[in-house]
């Protein structure tokens, strides 16, 4: 047996016991019978209806157990159908519990995900290549929500426990994932009130940080001298208050600084 033959099968027994946790996993978080229903109803006899959702559900196999685990789901994101003998349906499904990011953009469509559940991780496919210098991220965003309720002398499975301590963990990650994006202070710092001031008193205003580092509004940027940077004139295109200056950068002589002499628009500039 070559090399080859062993890797297809190692990978075959480990496929195998997979789907077969996974079908364990399905049977003990959903009603063998209402599935089957389900699953041999057909789908046009649920549109528009609650069970929409669930029969689309019952038709995923393997991948079912992925999201039912992990607090993932499916959105039905466009749906058309034609009645009559030969009745087919239409639809486009978005998987939920998680989100893509491109170039700072959240996008909820325009890529596939594949292999979802797989332990050795899977794929996203976008619909249109990625243009040259822009970043594709992937955010984990599980709803944080509890789906089990354990009665009092009932059953405490441990496929059960552990499939909810794996959502805690989950949900843990993801809140952390949050705080390491966000503004906060340094651990060697001391505790200080960082609350923001009360929306009438931060409206169109800028925030800032007092003499004891702690945040304050300040005057808005409209009623500011700022400078400016870009290509061509900014007479006519760059909004300013008096006394701000703008560099053009591909200017010449008399044409690469500009002052703001007059006006509270986007006229008034001066070369020099």
């Amino acid at each position: 047996m070559t090399d080859d033959d062993l890797v297809a099968k190692y990978a075959a027994e480990a496929k195998a016991a997979m789907s077969a946790e996974a079908s364990r996993r399905i049977d003990e978080m959903t009603d063998p019978v209402v599935e089957q229903r389900l699953r041999t109803t057909s789908l046009l006899k649920f549109i528009g209806g609650e069970e929409f959702v669930p029969a689309l559900l019952s038709r995923l196999g393997d991948v079912r157990a992925a999201l039912d685990g992990h607090g993932g789901g499916i959105a039905v994101t466009s749906l058309d159908w034609a009645e009559g003998e030969d009745a087919q349906l239409d639809l486009i499904l978005d998987l939920t519990g998680a989100c893509l990011s491109w170039n700072g953009v959240l996008l909820s469509s325009g890529y596939t995900v594949n292999d979802v559940g797989t332990v050795t991780g899977g794929t996203v496919t976008l619909d249109t290549g990625v243009p040259v210098g822009q970043i594709v991220s992937l955010v984990l965003a599980m709803p944080l929500d509890r789906t089990t309720n354990y009665q009092n002398s009932g059953d405490f499975l441990a496929a059960d426990v552990n499939e909810d301590f794996d959502k805690i963990y989950i949900g843990a990650v993801q809140n952390e994932n949050s705080i390491d994006r966000s503004i906060r202070l340094q651990e060697v710092e001391p505790t200080v009130a960082m609350t923001l001031p009360l929306k009438a008193d931060r409206s169109n205003k800028l925030l800032s940080f007092d003499s004891n580092g702690l945040p304050a509004a300040v005057t808005s940027s409209t009623a500011l001298a700022l400078i400016y940077s870009g290509t061509n004139t900014p007479e006519g295109a760059v909004t300013a208050t008096v006394g701000s200056l703008f560099l053009r950068t591909n200017g010449g002589a008399g044409s690469t600084l500009y002052v703001k002499e007059s006006g509270s628009g986007n006229t008034g500039w001066v070369g020099k």
